[in-house]
C-alpha cells in the first residue's frame, strides 16, 4: 500500500507498507468512504521482520512500464496538487505520469489509490520473489481493459431484440 507522508519542510514523503504474513496487521486505516483514508502504521509497535515489508526510498521501489524499469530515468515524487496528494513518475525531460492519488488532503499518513492500468509488481531472480517493489503500467493490457469497458458500454445501451417491417423497410427496437 503506497501512503503519503507529511515530511516537515521537505514536502511529502513515499512510503510502501506490505502484508506479508495475518500474524499481526501492519497498519489500520480510518473508515472506507471518507476520504482521504489515513492509515496508522502499526508495525512501528512490534518486530515486523517477515510480517509487514516496507520501502521508504527509491532503493525499495520504482516504476516500470510495458516491462520496462524506468527507474534510471524517472523518479517518484509526491505533489499537492487541487488539494489532493498526487504521486507521480517524473521523467529526466520533466514528462509526468500521474500513477495515484490520495482523493482528498488531511494531516498524516494518506492512502494513495493507483490509477486505472496501475499496480503493484515484484520481480524474482533465480526463483526467489526480491523485496523491490514496482508501480507497474501494462500499455497492452490498460488499453484492452479501455476496449473491453467500451463495449460493455455499448451492449448495455442495446435494445434487446430489432423487429423488422418488411412493409415499412424499417426496425422496431424491444427491450431496454
Amino acid at each position: 500500500m503506497p501512503l503519503s507522508d507529511l515530511n516537515g519542510y521537505s514536502g511529502y514523503k513515499l512510503i510502501i507498507l506490505e502484508q506479508r504474513s495475518n500474524q499481526r496487521p501492519c497498519w489500520s486505516e480510518s473508515e472506507a468512504g471518507l476520504y482521504p483514508i489515513l492509515v496508522e502504521p502499526l508495525l512501528l509497535d512490534f518486530n515486523f521482520s517477515g510480517i509487514c515489508g516496507r520501502a521508504t526510498d527509491s532503493n525499495g521501489y520504482s516504476i516500470r512500464v510495458d516491462g520496462n524499469d524506468l527507474s534510471l530515468s524517472h523518479r517518484l515524487i509526491l505533489q499537492n496538487v487541487g488539494g489532493e496528494i498526487k504521486l507521480f513518475g517524473i521523467s529526466l525531460t520533466g514528462d509526468k505520469k500521474l500513477i495515484g492519488r490520495s482523493r482528498g488532503l488531511s494531516n498524516g499518513m494518506m492512502k494513495i489509490f493507483l490509477e486505472p492500468g496501475w499496480q503493484f509488481t515484484k520481480r524474482s531472480y533465480q526463483g526467489k520473489v526480491i523485496g523491490h517493489f514496482y508501480f507497474s503500467y501494462d500499455s497492452f493490457a490498460a488499453k484492452q481493459a479501455e476496449i473491453e469497458q467500451r463495449i460493455s458500454e455499448i451492449e448495455a445501451q442495446m435494445p434487446d431484440s430489432l423487429e423488422f417491417d418488411d412493409n415499412t423497410n424499417s426496425a422496431i427496437a424491444e427491450g431496454s
